[in-house]
This record gives structure tokens, sequence and C-alpha cells, in this order.
């Protein structure tokens, strides 16, 4: 008898590994960009896009990836 993978995917990890990244690049980008980042203002960026990259897995947020979602989000 075969045994069946099984893809689990938490959530709560996802949105908190995608923050931290988020979180440090944004800091880089504003940092090589000369300016001072507000931190608030790097969090709510962090939040909105882990949001939309867990949003992503879900099936009303596949339009993110089509291309009128692409450039919504740049």
């Amino acid at each position: 008898m075969a045994q069946q993978l099984v893809l689990q995917v938490n959530v709560d990890v996802v949105f908190a590994v995608n923050f931290l990244a988020d979180v440090a690049w944004l800091l880089t980008a504003g940092v090589l960009a000369g300016v001072r980042p507000r931190l608030w203002r790097v969090a709510l960026g962090a939040v909105a896009g882990s949001a939309a990259a867990v949003w992503i897995w879900f099936p009303s947020g596949r339009w993110l990836t089509s291309v009128p979602g692409l450039v919504l989000g740049t």
C-alpha cells in the first residue's frame, strides 16, 4: 500500500516568516536610499505584503498572480 504525502502549511508561520523578510527588505531599501525609514511605515508595508502572500494561497486571492493583480501590486 502506497503512502500519500500530505503537505501542511501553517498560515501563521508563512505570515511571520514573510513579515520578517519584508521588514528586512524595507529597512535595507530605506538605508540604501539614504532615508531614515519610519518603523510604523515599515511595519505597515510588511503587514500588507505578508497578508498578500498568505491571501494568494486561498482561491479568492488567485487574482493577485494575474497581470492586473501584479500591476496593482507594483
